[in-house]
């Protein structure tokens, strides 16, 4: 079935939890109609130590399969 996450390149290890900070620069440029299919792909962009963990830093880029624009 679908996945809503897609597979990391990368394992984190001796972590006791995960907390999502947010985004920076989200865009939506259209809708995307029910049933459509798309492809995701993900890039380790940076990682730093944090008071209270790691930071990692992630560039995601979606594209609706048969559509000219990301």
């Amino acid at each position: 079935g679908p996945r809503i996450r897609p597979p990391s390149s990368f394992k984190v290890v001796g972590q006791g939890s995960t907390l999502n900070c947010g985004n920076d620069g989200l865009r939506y440029l259209e809708p995307v109609p029910a049933g459509s299919v798309i492809h995701t792909r993900q890039r380790l962009i940076d990682v730093q130590a944090h008071p209270k963990g790691t930071r990692l830093t992630l560039e995601i880029s979606t594209h609706v399969v048969g559509n000219d624009r990301p």
